[in-house]
């Protein structure tokens, strides 16, 4: 972590440097995929996507005007929410949300379309879990309910993403991206269980 912030410091003072630091927010969607139907016992309902947040630092460090390596230390939201149906016939919903501390590293090519620049990275991840919690509707009780516990207290994914500036008349600093990641291993102690995330990612450079 010293490390990180150490290389976004230098590189926000450097304009020739090989690095460049950067702060990044995503609004994820979030889901489960997997033996869900084990995991919530007394299957009566649906696994949906939830909503997450990720954000953190990066340091790209360019080996050319094309070619890239990135290094970030994110927080980053992970789950599922259960929809089923309550023993008073009312809808009713179990959130699992699963937060890690996560180092992804990657590896980026710069590509030209027209007089618009694009990115594409792709790389893996490591994550450590600290915390896990269901929340639930406390009124609505259910047989079985799901437990936060016996999760990995660790997730190792794969993710892509592709990434273009926001403005491209204005600056190069601010960057919109579509990310994707996938566990490589389950997550859970007894059932087979992967984290999908999904969605948008917002940079900024410090060029």
């Amino acid at each position: 972590m010293i490390f990180i912030f150490s290389l976004v410091a230098v590189s926000g003072h450097s304009q020739t440097s090989r690095f460049t630091g950067g702060v990044f927010l995503n609004l994820n969607g979030i889901q489960i995929e997997g033996e869900s139907n084990n995991y919530w016992q007394n299957f009566n309902g649906s696994v949906y996507g939830g909503g997450g947040l990720s954000a953190g630092l990066s340091v790209r460090y360019s080996r050319d005007q094309k070619n890239y390596f990135n290094l970030e230390l994110r927080y980053i939201q992970k789950g599922s929410v259960y929809a089923f149906s309550s023993r008073y016939g009312t809808k009713s919903f179990e959130v699992l949300r699963l937060n890690y501390v996560e180092v992804p590293v990657s590896y980026g090519h710069e590509l030209n379309y027209g007089k618009r620049n694009f990115s594409a990275e792709s790389g893996f991840a490591f994550a450590k879990l600290f915390m896990s919690e269901v929340t639930m509707n406390e009124f609505v009780s259910r047989t079985g309910s799901a437990d936060a516990r016996y999760f990995k207290d660790y997730d190792f994914s794969w993710f892509s993403m592709l990434e273009f500036p926001l403005f491209r008349k204005r600056t190069e600093r601010l960057l919109l991206g579509l990310r994707f990641s996938y566990s490589l291993l389950t997550v859970h102690e007894y059932y087979k269980l992967r984290n999908m995330v999904y969605g948008l990612q917002l940079d900024y450079l410090f060029q």
